[in-house]
């Protein structure tokens, strides 16, 4: 499973940005969108400039939210990094 490669990946290279996106995106596959998150966020971290990119994944829809506002999307990205997992009109859950 891809996953499964891009954590190897990880595990060898845990700075590198990019692998961390791919795994937000295998984990959107499988409609895991706290994982997807997560791993996003992380990819976020690394690479601030990549949030276009971030955002561009998750406004397709397929993970089951969607975000109207990039300012919700960030929020809840940085939320994610800090070990939470929130979603737009929500309150924050630990």
């Amino acid at each position: 499973m891809a996953r499964d490669a891009y954590l190897r990946a990880l595990a060898l290279e845990p700075q590198r940005a990019q692998t961390w996106h791919n795994l937000g995106s295998a984990y959107q596959a499988v409609s895991d969108l706290p994982a997807a998150l997560s791993a996003y966020a992380r990819a976020l971290q690394l690479d601030p400039h990549g949030f276009p990119r971030i955002a561009q994944e998750l406004a397709a829809g397929r993970c089951g939210a969607v975000w109207v506002s990039a300012d919700d999307l960030r929020r809840t990205l940085a939320a994610s990094a800090a070990g939470h997992r929130t979603l737009p009109g929500s309150e924050l859950i630990q």
